[in-house]
């Protein structure tokens, strides 16, 4: 767990660029989405080189795309691009070469000082100036001194201040708000920079792996902190300031009128892309100068320009395409904003996704401890396919980004090792138990014993248990009629189910006497439960019965009636027998009383007969119906003996009960007239229930013979 924990916070390079590549997986299977309506690219693409020519053009062209989007009604223009040289005149040289060859001197400097005051610059200059209100000029950044190399960069932020973040809101003023720094801009030219109001630097940042799946929105350049592209449109498209909130000098939230980003702590925002390249609107800016295309597509949109066309080369690797146009990430980045859906990844996670690798590590570990290697290993499986399930569930549903790879390494890696210690410590054990038991016990308690070690209870000893008899009604009779073949196979497809049954509440098979059934509870592995499962089991078996008569209905026209008979008592348990054959069972009073309440569900037309001990020990579970009180052959002590009439029961069976059980008291206090009225209410409900029946003739035959001295107690003759 420690090992596990130490890897999972300091980091290991191989194992994050598989969690970045589990990521990208997550990302492919959530599939595309329907971008936000408010942005738009008007791109730089092969089309456009085609019909205005090679990149870079005349600035005039940029200006006339700038002036025609506005015209279409353009709410903000975001520019992928940076002017930092001007343009120069290309023919200037040769136009002043052949103007010196003029003779008129007056006219030749007149020309020349037009020709050298032309400016390609200008027409771009007008137009970003006349539309300030609505055009960001981009930027570019260099992150560190390497990147510059050798190149004599000279810049300023003069001019870019205008964009500067004015709003920090800190927790604590005395630490800075730490942002990643740049240390160089690429700027604009002066002129250009001078007639903007908005600017936005359009850097895009890679993870270790190369693959673009974050958007920096923050930086900070001399000591102003600066925004993007995108969250400067988001400025001028809102009308609103941005703010920054900080606490301890890391970034929380940034605000943006109504929309709230919540990044990393340094300012970069994990993001939601919504398919590959091409799902935002694209349109050719040859199209938009050429007026191909509706107003109707760009009035009141946010439109980035910026370069697509394979060759200017400002394509980048995303887990959505390898060849993702940059623009296209400023595009995600307002869409995200816009919708809320930026993928989460908070700062705290880890906290909780290594608590819960630790409680995983501890309920695989008490699995382990508890259970064989085949159960271990199936629960661990499942709480591994269960905690990325989740994960999944969390990031198709809600973006939240759950680390994958370092739990199931740590998971897969104890499960592999609890499996191979376990399995070579359970297999001494497993010998050590057969070896030691092997010679009094029988193969079925010494599995028992190697699963169980720890709550066996073993030996010729006095335990209280429950006994459970089964036997089929009148299978004699049901023989007479089938040949030997068939005997077999029906007995062999009743058994069965039926032992089952017993095997899923716990129960021990005793043995098979023909048709019949015997079935220990609370023995060899103590339950304080073992009544209750008995008198589960007797309900699942009559459910069984009925599944098994539906097949034997249609297969053999045989319809079979089962009794069952539960006692619960003191038994001496453990093997009996002789040195050649032994067997592990029961002895005692317990087991022949369940026996003769068995035999008594035929004489009380009932399915199953419970002893009084058994419901006693039931806490209130099941409903029972009193039937008898009687006494045992042998046996000075009357017994109550009840019908097990099941465990959710409808409210009219309810009633039958309590209306049979009044008739039955008046029975006991020998008031013949009334309980005969009132056993007859009970067959107006159940027209067929035989102990009423019983217990109206009973009653008429004792008022005939007066008897003085009623004690209510039936000798019981069924053995």
């Amino acid at each position: 767990m420690l090992l596990s924990g130490f890897f999972y916070i300091r980091g290991c390079e191989f194992v994050d660029y598989m969690e970045l590549k589990s990521l990208d997986y997550r990302v492919k299977i959530k599939g595309r989405e329907k971008p936000v309506d408010d942005v738009v690219i008007v791109a730089i693409d092969e089309k456009s080189i085609k019909e205005i020519g090679r990149w870079p053009w005349s600035r005039d062209v940029i200006a006339k795309g700038i002036e025609m989007l506005i015209n279409m009604g353009a709410r903000v223009i975001g520019l992928d691009i940076v002017f930092s040289e001007r343009e120069e005149f290309k023919q200037k040289e040769k136009v002043i070469e052949f103007l010196n060859q003029l003779e008129d001197e007056e006219l030749r400097k007149n020309l020349i000082e037009v020709i050298q005051g032309i400016n390609p610059d200008k027409k771009l200059i007008e137009s970003i100036k006349r539309f300030r209100d609505k055009v960001v000029a981009g930027y570019f950044v260099f992150m560190s001194e390497e990147e510059i190399g050798s190149i004599k960069i000279k810049w300023t932020d003069r001019y870019i201040k205008n964009s500067a973040v004015n709003v920090l809101i800190n927790s604590t003023p005395e630490i800075p708000v730490m942002v990643r720094k740049a240390v160089a801009v690429e700027n604009n030219i002066p002129d250009i920079e001078a007639s903007a109001s908005h600017f936005g630097f359009f850097n895009a940042v890679s993870d270790k792996d190369g693959i673009y799946r974050k958007a920096l929105l923050l930086l900070q350049i001399g000591d102003s902190i600066y925004p993007s592209l995108p969250l400067e449109m988001l400025r001028v498209y809102t009308g609103s300031n941005i703010a920054v909130y900080a606490t301890d000098g890391f970034v929380t939230k940034i605000k943006i009128g109504e929309y709230s980003i919540y990044p990393d702590e340094k300012g970069t925002l994990p993001l939601t892309f919504l398919g590959p390249g091409k799902t935002f609107p694209h349109y050719s800016f040859t199209d938009i100068i050429n007026e191909r295309i509706p107003e109707e597509k760009i009035r009141g949109k946010m439109v980035l320009i910026g370069a697509t066309a394979i060759g200017i080369y400002d394509l980048r690797p995303t887990p959505v395409d390898e060849r993702f146009p940059g623009v296209e990430i400023h595009a995600t980045v307002i869409d995200n904003v816009l919708k809320s859906r930026p993928l989460k990844r908070y700062e705290w996670m880890w906290i909780f996704e290594l608590l819960g690798i630790w409680c995983m590590f501890f309920v695989m570990g008490v699995m382990f401890l508890k259970t064989g290697p085949i159960p271990s290993i199936l629960t661990s499986a499942g709480i591994i396919f269960f905690f990325n399930a989740f994960a999944f569930y969390l990031f198709l549903k809600y973006r939240i980004w759950v680390i994958l790879i370092y739990p199931n390494i740590s998971l897969i890696g104890l499960t592999l090792l609890m499996s191979f210690y376990k399995y070579f410590s359970e297999e001494k054990m497993k010998k050590m138990v057969k070896n030691a038991f092997s010679k009094y016990l029988s193969d079925k308690l010494v599995d028992i014993i190697v699963k169980n070690p720890e709550k066996l209870k073993l030996g010729g000893e006095k335990r209280e248990i429950s006994v459970l008899f089964s036997d089929i009604r009148d299978f004699t009779s049901i023989s007479e009629k089938l040949s030997p073949e068939e005997i077999a196979n029906l007995l062999h497809e009743y058994l069965t189910p039926m032992s089952e049954v017993i095997f899923q509440h716990d129960g021990l098979l005793d043995k098979y006497i023909g048709d019949a059934i015997m079935a220990l509870f609370g023995t060899p592995v103590w339950m304080e439960t073992h009544a209750i499962k008995a008198c589960e089991a007797a309900l699942s078996m009559m459910e069984k019965l009925d599944e098994l008569n539906k097949h034997w209905e249609k297969t053999m026209g045989l319809k079979l009636k089962i009794g069952i008979g539960i006692n619960t008592g003191e038994c001496i348990v453990g093997n009996m027998g002789s040195d050649i054959l032994f067997d592990y069972t029961a002895i005692g009073d317990t087991v022949n009383l369940a026996s003769r309440l068995e035999g008594t569900t035929k004489f009380y037309g009932v399915g199953i007969v419970v002893s009084e001990f058994t419901v006693s020990k039931t806490d209130g579970k099941f409903i029972f119906r009193e039937l008898d009180l009687v006494r045992v052959k042998g046996k000075e002590k009357p017994v109550k003996i009840y019908e097990l009439v099941g465990k959710e029961v409808t409210e009219e069976m309810k009633r039958f009960v309590s209306q049979f059980h009044s008739a039955l008291s008046l029975y006991r206090e020998g008031k013949w007239d009334s309980a005969i009225e009132g056993f007859k209410k009970c067959l107006e409900t159940y027209p067929g229930d035989r102990p009423s029946k019983l217990y109206m003739e009973r009653c008429l035959k004792l008022k005939e013979m007066k008897i003085e001295k009623w004690e209510g107690i039936y000798e019981m003759e069924v053995k």
